[in-house]
């Protein structure tokens, strides 16, 4: 692409110091018909204003040119052009003008050295030129541009836009970006500053939840820490929330001891051993409150732990009497138990029913064992039901025998002389 030729505004040459330098003043009109002599002149200084300004001069010599329409003509042009650029660089002084008295800016303050031509590759790069400029001299937020034209005018980078509007259109882009990036780096040094404050206060052992702010003012006061939060009211609040935390976190702290102390209370109540289902508190309390456990919770969680056990003790042996009762049942429907069966010898076969894995081993054992013993006991008492069934068959035959003998007796069939052989 065509390069941008960026020039800066040059000093006006002597020659010209008559020309008016506003287009309202300007009293040539091309289309009037001049003198020569004044066609003349007019070639004259259009040449060295064109030798300033970087413009082709109509001749080399002025002196030289003959009068024609065709030379009256270019010369005219050459007037025009040193009017126009000029015009341009003196738009730009006499607006700083409107604020002589906040920079003093003057139209004399941007009567600027030639520098070299420098060339760039497209708009953008220029525009970027411009604003390294004004970043180089360090141009804030809140300037205006008659204040940085003062600082910025005499460089070449000026001239990089060729176009006052183009330059103020960089300028107020600068600004905006600066203004953004100064809000950035406010809100990260804000950011940065409460961040220290709080890791100052986490810092401090000596607060808590109802420390006041006063104290906190004379323990902090001098640390660089709670400076850099500028504003008291900020400083206050930030405190007030981290007491707010900090009493919330004491509080979490204290049911957490409590909770841990209910559990290592509950874990002795289920050591002591004469605890059972319908023990009594005012009966165990002596023997429980002598342990250093027992006093680490309150009177009234003390009891409350104690009554929750119970009741599971109570609810534990409700459900191992109905298991008993089921196991028992279970035990009397297994007709291969006798009274003399042996634990080791049906255990197996006994084990795989559910209703025996309800208890444990111990239980099993002890009510196999108690049923075996039942079993035993009805067997004997079977027997000695059975041995009185005899005793009273006995008696009663004895006594039917005894009667017959008396009959025989009275009818003279049984005598004393009888004999056993001959009666049989």
């Amino acid at each position: 692409p065509a390069g941008v030729v960026a020039t800066t505004p040059v000093r006006p040459s002597p020659g010209l110091s008559s020309l008016p330098h506003g287009d309202s003043e300007v009293q040539t009109d091309a289309a009037k018909v001049q003198s020569p002599e004044e066609t003349a002149s007019a070639v004259t200084v259009g040449a060295a204003a064109s030798e300033n300004i970087g413009l082709p001069a109509a001749s080399a010599d002025a002196s030289t040119l003959p009068v024609n329409d065709s030379n009256i003509s270019q010369a005219n042009e050459s007037v025009d052009s040193a009017r126009s650029i000029m015009g341009q660089g003196a738009e730009e002084a006499n607006k700083s003008t409107d604020i002589a008295g906040k920079t003093n800016v003057t139209a004399s303050d941007e009567k600027a050295i030639e520098h070299e031509t420098v060339l760039y590759a497209n708009k953008q790069e220029a525009k970027d030129a411009f604003k390294a400029l004004l970043e180089s001299v360090r141009v804030e937020s809140d300037w205006t541009w008659e204040q940085t034209m003062r600082l910025i005018i005499n460089d070449k980078r000026y001239a990089a836009l060729r176009s006052l509007g183009e330059r103020k259109q960089a300028f107020n882009e600068y600004l905006n970006q600066k203004k953004k990036q100064e809000a950035e780096e406010r809100r990260a040094r804000n950011k940065k500053a409460r961040e220290d404050f709080r890791k100052m206060l986490e810092e401090c052992s000596e607060l808590t939840s109802t420390t006041r702010w006063g104290k906190a003012v004379k323990i902090f006061g001098d640390d660089e820490r709670f400076k850099a939060v500028e504003r008291a009211r900020d400083r206050e609040d930030m405190f007030e929330e981290y007491l707010a935390e900090l009493g919330k976190k004491e509080l979490e702290k204290a049911e957490e001891d409590r909770q841990r102390n209910i559990i290592e209370y509950r874990q002795f109540l289920e050591s002591c051993g004469f605890i059972k289902a319908n023990s009594q508190w005012r009966k165990v309390k002596d023997r429980l409150e002598a342990d250093e456990r027992c006093s680490q919770l309150e009177t009234m969680d003390r009891l409350k732990i104690f009554q929750e056990y119970v009741g599971d003790l109570e609810k534990e042996e409700e459900d191992r009497q109905r298991n008993i009762i089921e196991y028992r049942q279970f035990l009397e429907s297994c007709g291969f138990i006798k009274a003399n069966s042996q634990w080791r010898k049906v255990k197996d076969r006994l084990e795989a029913d559910e209703r025996c894995s309800q208890l444990e081993t111990m239980d099993r054992l002890k009510i196999f064992q108690e049923y075996v013993g039942d079993l035993e006991k009805e067997e004997e008492e079977q027997r000695r039901i059975q041995k009185e069934e005899v005793r009273k068959s006995e008696r009663r035959n004895r006594d039917e025998f005894r009667k017959l003998l008396d009959g025989h007796i009275a009818d003279g069939t049984l005598t004393a002389k009888t004999k056993w052989f001959d009666y049989h």
